[in-house]
């Protein structure tokens, strides 16, 4: 006869419709990537038999209920479970909202119908690190022991940065490679796949000018022109924003239109469908290389030949065709995301001026969108009259909600700088905005050196430097 479960002798301290929505508001936070953890969950729920007045078993010294309670109420309400969250920072909870995200899908159906734009023609490229020590994978090892090893090549490792491109018909572009070195060599390149092409520029992260060459890249393989427009989406880095990357895309028919800031989680195709299964391909590829070569450690010359190796068999149609469609870029679908997944944002919204973009004051907001400035658990208040068990929950445990950001040094003359959103890069006004700083950047040096000019700060350190030439010539006599 089966042994009956411990917490089946307690008495159930709520019933099933209080259960339900408690479950629904644990869930509820968890959307808002404010989850509770175990024990925060046996207080929560000690706090609420105490404002219920409900006559319980539970320890009133520690104000905690037991994990016989919690097992109980898992195996009552299967739709939840214990998981490890994945760290997700402020920006990117918060750069996820309706409002960036409705814009971003404004700006691409108007460039798809204006443009007659076809699936060929839709291109996405992204950038993406490659270390020499990726993230081991998990191994059988014997059980219950403290420690697992894997060999890996150093402590850090160093990083290679790779571009990689993809289509909504489903075709790859060639990678291009960024080494951290000052001179590029051919042996970096060992083992590429056909077409990839390679560049040293010191850091081995992407800057303007080595952005203008992948679009050389790009070009010379997408082959757009008078006859066949591409609409290249891309992220709103600092090196895709500048006016000869925009002179060169206009140049060639290249409509360049950029995702919202901290967005790529979800509107990349790439980060959605490809560069997860690519990183755990080139993992793969590098357990396989230090298997071969035992005591042996990655170099320069060989991260290429294995994240070519990686893509090669990562780089399959069905996978490009799905991140366009994931996304809702092609076929175009602004539906594609439903309220819930905003629910992280609505924890920093703030009502925005539309007309200059910033937040309004926190005396201004209506009654409704006051902040909430309690802790998320709280002491016990005395019992009062509540509508539902819901406005208990809620009153115990409050939903997360930032105050309005307030304008602290009045006397600030800082300027500040616009939000960044979606938009078409290759559009006039653009360009013309990239113009006028770059003409307020020629003049603002020109003061400078007028001004040092007129102060003799030029002929002082010219004099220094030569007397200092003097003495040195002086003292080796």
């Amino acid at each position: 006869m089966p042994k009956t479960p411990r917490n089946d002798h307690f008495k159930q301290v709520f019933t099933v419709q209080q259960e339900t929505e408690l479950v629904e508001h644990i869930l509820d936070l968890e959307r808002r990537f404010y989850g509770i953890t175990p024990l925060d969950a046996r207080r929560f729920a000690f706090e609420l038999a105490e404002h219920l007045q409900l006559d319980h078993p539970f320890n009133k010294t520690a104000k905690l209920i037991g994990n016989d309670w919690l097992s109980g109420f898992k195996k009552r309400n299967t739709q939840f479970s214990i998981r490890a969250p994945e760290p997700t920072s402020i920006a990117r909870a918060a750069g996820f909202n309706k409002l960036q995200v409705q814009k971003f899908f404004d700006v691409l159906r108007s460039v798809l119908e204006a443009n007659n734009i076809q699936p060929d023609q839709i291109y996405n490229i992204n950038e993406t690190g490659i270390n020499s020590v990726p993230v081991p994978r998990k191994i059988l090892a014997e059980k219950c022991k403290k420690q697992v090893g894997r060999i890996v090549s150093t402590e850090r490792g160093f990083n290679v940065t790779a571009v990689c491109g993809i289509s909504a018909a489903g075709s790859y572009t060639p990678p291009f490679f960024l080494f951290p070195r000052q001179r590029m060599n051919t042996l970096f390149m060992r083992g590429c796949s056909p077409g990839a092409v390679g560049y040293a520029n010191g850091s081995g992260w992407m800057d303007p000018d080595h952005f203008v060459k992948y679009l050389d890249h790009f070009i010379n393989h997408m082959k757009s022109g008078p006859n066949k427009k591409i609409l290249l989406i891309l992220d709103n880095h600092n090196s895709h924003r500048t006016l000869a990357a925009i002179t060169k895309a206009r140049q060639t028919n290249i409509i360049m239109v950029s995702l919202p800031p901290h967005t790529s989680h979800r509107l990349q195709p790439l980060d959605c469908t490809v560069f997860g299964s690519l990183k755990h391909q080139y993992a793969r590829e590098c357990d396989l290389w230090h298997t071969n070569n035992p005591g042996s450690r990655v170099s320069l010359y060989d991260i290429v030949g294995m994240f070519s190796r990686a893509f090669l068999h990562v780089a399959t149609m069905e996978k490009a065709v799905k991140g366009f469609q994931t996304t809702g870029i092609y076929p175009f679908n602004n539906e594609i995301f439903s309220d819930e997944c905003f629910r992280p944002a609505e924890v920093t919204d703030v009502l925005v001026n539309e007309e200059t973009e910033s937040p309004i004051p926190a005396n201004n907001f209506p009654d409704d969108h006051q902040p909430e400035t309690e802790n998320l658990f709280k002491e016990p208040q005395p019992s009062c009259s509540y509508t539902s068990f819901k406005d208990i929950i809620l009153k115990v445990s409050p939903k997360p909600k930032s105050d309005a950001r307030k304008n602290t040094n009045q006397n600030s003359q800082k300027k500040v700088s616009r939000a960044q959103h979606a938009e078409e890069l290759t559009s006039s006004p653009f360009k013309d905005q990239l113009i006028a700083k770059e003409a307020e950047k020629k003049q603002s040096t020109k003061t400078v050196k007028r001004k040092l000019t007129e102060n003799g700060e030029g002929k002082l350190h010219t004099r220094k430097r030569k007397n200092r030439g003097k003495e040195s010539r002086r003292s080796f006599k």
